[in-house]
C-alpha cells in the first residue's frame, strides 16, 4: 500500500522525507536516503533487552532475543545512511552516540497543559484508604507487566505494613481474563474522558515500570496534572526527573512500597513534588516548545540537503 502511494509522488521534489517508524525507512534507503529523516521514538532493542532481563519463559526469551538482535542492528547500524534519525530523549541520543552513531536529533515526547493549576493535592481519605492509580493502554505489553509488578510484588508489602489499598488502572485494554487474573487488588476503569478530573481521586499516581525505553507519557501527563508520583529508573527515563525532587524513584518492590508510603504520611514532601513536577513539565514538555524546536531542526536538514544538492548539480 505504502509502496503504490509513493510510486505516485516525485520524491525528488521534497528536501526532506519524514519516515514514520523504522520499518518505513526502507523504502527510502536507497538514493533519497540522504533526505530522510527517520522517526525512532523508542528504541525497541532497549525495550526487548529489559524484558529479557525478566527471563520470560523459554519460547518467548527466543523470540525476543531474536528480536533484539535484528533491531540492534537496525536501529544502531542501519539508521546511520539516513539525514537524521530521531529519538525522545537526550538519554536515547546520548546512547547512540556513544555507539557511533552521529546524526540523532531528540524531539521530545509533551503533553497538554492545562491553562491553568486544575487541583490543589488531594488529602488523604478520612477512612485512611490509600488510592493509588496507573495509567495506561492494557493491551501494551509493558503496561501489563507494571500492573502485574505492583499486584504480585508491591501491593503485599503495603498491606504487610497495615495499609488499606485501592490500586485502579485507567486506560482502554483490560478484559474479563485481567479482572480474573488480579481480583479484588486492581480496579479497572478504562477510559475516562477527563483525566485530571479523574486524578482528583487519587493520592498518588504509581508507574512500576520494569520494560520500556523512550519517554513515558504517562508519567508526564500525571506530572502536568498535579498528581504525586512514584515510579522506576525506566518510568522517568529521559524526562529529567530527579529523585526527591519532581517524583520518587525505586527499582525494586520493597523500594517502591517504601516510596508509597513515604510520600502518602508526608504532605510536605507530596505538595513539594506537585510543584516541581509541573514547573518541570511547563518549562521542558509543552507542545508550543516542542513544535519550534522540530521546525527549526526540519529547517536546517531542509537547507543542507539543498546545498548539498546544488553542489553536485554543479560539479
Amino acid at each position: 500500500r505504502y509502496t503504490r502511494a509513493l510510486s505516485k509522488l516525485d520524491l525528488d521534489r521534497y528536501d526532506c522525507i519524514w519516515a514514520e517508524r523504522l520499518p518505513l525507512s526502507r523504502l527510502f534507503s536507497g538514493r533519497i536516503a540522504h533526505r530522510t529523516v527517520v522517526d525512532l521514538d523508542d528504541l525497541e532493542h532497549l525495550k526487548l533487552l529489559r524484558k529479557l532481563a525478566l527471563r520470560p519463559p523459554p519460547v518467548e526469551y527466543l523470540r525476543s532475543l531474536y528480536r533484539y538482535l535484528h533491531y540492534r542492528h537496525s536501529e544502531i547500524s542501519g539508521t546511520r545512511r539516513f539525514a537524521a534519525a530521531l529519538v525522545c530523549s537526550d538519554d536515547d541520543r546520548r546512547y547512540l552516540n556513544e555507539r557511533g552513531c552521529r546524526n540523532i536529533g531528540v524531539i521530545p515526547n509533551g503533553t497538554t497543559l492545562p491553562a491553568a493549576i486544575e487541583s490543589a493535592p488531594t488529602t488523604p481519605s478520612a477512612d485512611g484508604l490509600l488510592r493509588l492509580v496507573f495509567l495506561g493502554n492494557m493491551g501494551y505489553a509493558p503496561n501489563l507487566d507494571a500492573v502485574a509488578h505492583f499486584a504480585d510484588d508491591v501491593l503485599p508489602l503495603l498491606l504487610a505494613a497495615g495499609r488499606r489499598v485501592r490500586f485502579d488502572v485507567i486506560g482502554p485494554g483490560s478484559d474479563d481474563a485481567m479482572a480474573q487474573r488480579f481480583g479484588e487488588r486492581v480496579r479497572f476503569r478504562g477510559f475516562v474522558d477527563d483525566i485530571g478530573l479523574a486524578f482528583r481521586d487519587y493520592d498518588l499516581f504509581v508507574a512500576p515500570l520494569r520494560v520500556g525505553s523512550g519517554t513515558k507519557l504517562k508519567v508526564l501527563d500525571a506530572m502536568a496534572r498535579r498528581i504525586a508520583v512514584v515510579t522506576t529508573p525506566v518510568g522517568a527515563e529521559g524526562l529529567h526527573v530527579v529523585d526527591g525532587e519532581h517524583a520518587l524513584l525505586a527499582d525494586d518492590a520493597q523500594g517502591l512500597a517504601q516510596a508509597i508510603l513515604r510520600v502518602a504520611d508526608d504532605a510536605a514532601l507530596r505538595a513539594g513534588l506537585i510543584d516541581n513536577a509541573e514547573a518541570l513539565v511547563r518549562r521542558r514538555f509543552g507542545w508550543d516548545g516542542i513544535r519550534h524546536e522540530a521546525a527549526q531542526m526540519l529547517r536546517r536538514l531542509a537547507v543542507d540537503q539543498s546545498v548539498v544538492a546544488a553542489l553536485e548539480a554543479s560539479s
